[in-house]
């Protein structure tokens, strides 16, 4: 009867063994730190940020995981070898961050890895989790679904046609936290120089006229294509890049679009439907060919753009990467802008050579007259204030004389 005790017990304690580890349990992210305890900083800190926030939950049941954020994912432990799965092409495809182990207990769960963005030589770094309910992991991750799938939802085209500052932007565009919903893994793809996926844009900028100080943010995405998505959109004609230059008062004070290689078709509608809104504006080019009185004809430029001025805003077109052939021919059919030519002459060499373009990289700004001011005063010219576009739009697609006037 001793022995039957000792089998009955040794089954009931494996039993109870396997119960155990066929529970699934709940973990979620509290800390992040490097294995020798040495402190965080910068870049480094922010990725750590990033990966509690962006697989903030897990779920384990032996050897299955669960990740229900952002995207879920089913697999096995061993299958688990990085949070963000971005690879450093420079280092021969090597892993931003790869797991090394995971070690359960009964009051918290680690996740070791490898992160390869810091210089200093350990790299081992951990993920602190602690056990959660079932109830609080189901309810928490429900709620950060819901809220990703109302923002990804949102990301309607917005209908720039108008060309109104005073338009609401996207509601995916109305705050940093918001737009953190889109790719909550960016700063992965930004530090590898990966453009494979949708990505915000988020700036700051301080202006100065004489002695005031002025704040700027930049509200926008990029490649929203590759969502399967349009960004923006001119009559019919979509743009995969959208962006919004805000004032403190968070009011609109400026917006670029941008669509890579948009068809002739396309462009030749953009530019006739703001030639339309705007017939008697002020105009201004860059890049067309010029006729001189002495008979002398500059070529065209890599880039060629056209400016309206109205008494309320500047609305810039610019036509980005001119064909080799058509660089290299200069000028066609003695086709070229003159110092005696009114605005309606100079739309006409502009749209002449827009219609021999097949394609291009197109981009329209819109900048209330008082920010395009701003932003061309010589204490703003420099790209440590000028972020991003808002650089490009100062310095590029203008003659170097036009930065001294």
């Amino acid at each position: 009867m001793k022995y039957i005790g000792m089998f009955v017990c040794n089954i009931l304690l494996t039993s109870t063994g396997c119960q155990a580890q066929d529970q699934e349990t709940y973990w979620a992210a509290v800390s992040s730190n490097k294995i020798n305890q040495e402190p965080m900083h910068g870049i480094t800190l922010s990725y750590m940020e990033m990966l509690t926030k962006a697989q903030p939950y897990l779920a384990l049941k032996g050897n299955d995981l669960r990740i229900p954020y952002p995207d879920e994912q089913r697999i096995q432990k061993q299958d688990f070898t990085s949070f963000t799965n971005t690879r450093i092409k420079i280092l021969n495809n090597k892993l931003l961050d790869s797991i090394y182990g995971i070690e359960a207990g009964k009051d918290t769960l680690r996740i070791n890895f490898y992160y390869e963005g810091t210089s200093d030589e350990d790299k081992r770094f951990v993920i602190n989790y602690i056990p959660i309910s079932k109830n609080e992991y189901d309810k928490a991750t429900a709620a950060l679904k819901k809220k990703r799938n109302s923002v990804l939802e949102s990301r309607v085209a917005y209908d720039a046609t108008a060309l109104d500052l005073g338009k609401m932007r996207p509601f995916y565009l109305q705050d940093m936290e918001t737009m953190d919903l889109i790719n909550p893994m960016q700063l992965a793809s930004e530090l590898t120089q990966s453009t494979d996926k949708t990505a915000i844009v988020y700036h700051s900028a301080i202006l100065s006229r004489n002695d005031s100080l002025q704040q700027f943010k930049t509200f926008g995405i990029h490649d929203m294509q590759l969502s399967d998505r349009i960004a923006a959109k001119i009559g019919n004609s979509a743009f995969g890049d959208l962006e919004f230059y805000v004032d403190a008062h968070k009011r609109n004070q400026g917006m670029a679009i941008r669509q890579k290689m948009m068809s002739k078709n396309a462009m030749m509608e953009v530019f006739n439907t703001i030639v339309n809104q705007f017939p008697s504006a002020r105009l201004r080019y860059f890049g067309l060919p010029k006729k001189y009185e002495d008979g002398d004809i500059s070529g065209i430029h890599i880039n060629i753009a056209l400016t309206w001025y109205t008494d309320s805003k500047v609305i810039r077109l610019v036509v980005e990467g001119i064909p080799d052939a058509l660089f290299d021919k200069e000028v066609d059919r003695d086709i070229a802008v003159k110092d005696e030519h009114n605005a309606t002459e100079i739309k006409k060499v502009f749209a002449h050579y827009l219609s021999l373009i097949d394609q291009a990289d197109l981009r329209v700004f819109v900048l209330s007259k008082d920010f395009d001011e701003l932003l061309d005063r010589k204490e703003n010219r420099s790209k440590s204030r000028l972020p991003g576009q808002l650089w490009e739009y100062v310095t590029s697609w203008k003659y170097l004389y036009d930065l001294d006037d």
